[in-house]
């Protein structure tokens, strides 16, 4: 799932406002971040190696 800071957007600068006011200068707090409904992300990832595993 998606997720977008929960800014005030009547602020004169709502990014620098939520990093200040909302999370207090730490982004990686959860409280400062809503989910963003109907957002989607696909990813596909291949790994290929050798049977052996090793390097010489």
């Amino acid at each position: 799932m998606h997720h977008r800071r929960n800014e005030n957007p009547g602020a004169r600068n709502p990014a620098l406002d939520w990093l200040v006011n909302s999370v207090q200068g730490d982004p990686t707090d959860v409280r400062g971040w809503e989910p963003k409904l109907d957002q989607w992300a696909f990813g596909v990832v291949i790994v290929a190696g050798t049977m052996e595993g090793a390097l010489y």
